[in-house]
Parts: structure tokens; C-alpha cells; sequence
């Protein structure tokens, strides 16, 4: 089943998700996986999107994640609101957790997030984060390369910050996307 996002799409889900990587002419470096995932029970599109923003020097710009949740108004009792916009009630908390998974071993890391309606998906929620490209020890610099170097799964987790005991949660494959990863790294110093 694949989800309208207005004019794009998410690409059609096969037995062994791929990730893919584009690059556009202000050298925007994306490397994105679609999948099916259940969230809290409902059967979503779920899509874990890695940007790399850079000056021409490769010294400055920034480093992302998104994770976009479709169709998220079918997902009752979480409060996506709490996320929502600038001034969301989230402001600074650390909501966000990404455990990195590797011949039985786990590595994980608390973050702060926001989160908006996506312009892109229909009925899509996006959950992001970030850290600037020029920072080696930024979370998203650490997460990468821990990728890089043979992390088998990443799981993407989200809780409530009204009901702690409500998470939405989705783990992606990782394998096949080491090429996307170090392309997206390219020329960063």
C-alpha cells in the first residue's frame, strides 16, 4: 500500500528495503528508507531521513534526521500536538531516543526533537533533529559514522510528554545504506 504525498510518493515497499541517496544542485545530500512499520497498532508508511547541509568549504552547515509517520490521525492516544511548531511544549526535552544495534550490542542516545504536520505527506507527522555538520562529536556526526562502521539496525523511538508510556517506535535495517552514509559525510571537515 502506498501513501499519497501530495505529488510525491512513498516508494513501493519490497521484502528488503533500500536506502536511497540524492544530492540537488545546493548540494542538499538526503539518504532516506521507506518501509511499512506498525505504530502503537495501526499499519503506517514510515520513512527515516538523514539531510547534510554544507558551504562550499564542507565547514559549515548542518546535519539532520526525520522521521515521517503516515498516516499519523489514525494513531490514537499519542499527542502529537505536544511536538507541534516552534513553540510546542516539547522546547528542549529529551524525547528522542536512537539505539544503534550491532552484533548484540546497543548503543543509544537522547535527544531533543520538534516535530510538524509534513507540507510533503498527506496525513504525514515528521519528528526531527539535528546537530551542525562541523561538530565531530555532534550526535548526529556519531550516529552516522556509527552507521558507517557496520550498525545492523537503527531503531527510531519517540515518547508522549504527556504519557510517558506511550512511544511510537520504528526500526530500519541499516546494511544496505553504508554507501548513502558515506556519501552523505562527503567533503565534511
Amino acid at each position: 500500500m502506498a501513501v499519497i504525498l501530495g505529488s510525491l510518493t512513498f516508494s513501493s515497499v519490497h521484502a528488503q528495503e533500500q536506502w536511497k541517496f540524492s544530492v540537488n544542485q545546493y548540494d542538499l545530500r538526503e539518504s532516506y528508507i521507506d518501509q511499512q512499520a506498525d505504530v502503537l497498532g495501526v499499519p503506517c508508511t514510515s520513512r527515516l531521513k538523514f539531510m547534510c547541509t554544507q558551504d562550499q568549504k564542507g565547514a559549515t552547515g548542518y546535519l539532520s534526521m526525520e522521521l515521517t509517520i503516515a498516516p499519523y490521525s489514525k494513531i490514537a492516544g499519542f499527542d502529537f500536538e505536544f511536538f507541534e511548531g516552534p513553540d510546542a511544549p516539547v522546547g528542549g526535552k529529551k524525547l528522542l531516543s536512537i539505539t544503534l544495534a550491532k552484533a548484540g550490542k546497543q548503543i543509544r542516545f537522547q535527544e531533543s526533537l520538534g516535530g510538524w504536520v509534513s507540507a510533503e505527506v498527506e496525513d504525514g507527522f515528521v519528528f526531527g533533529a539535528g546537530t551542525p555538520t562541523k561538530n565531530r562529536n555532534g550526535s548526529m556526526r556519531k550516529i552516522i559514522n556509527q552507521m558507517i562502521g557496520g550498525t545492523e539496525t537503527i531503531e527510531v523511538a519517540v515518547t508522549d510528554g504527556k504519557k510517558p508510556s506511550r512511544v511510537v517506535s520504528v526500526i530500519f535495517p541499516v546494511a544496505n545504506g553504508r554507501e548513502c552514509f558515506n556519501a552523505l559525510l562527503k567533503g565534511i571537515k
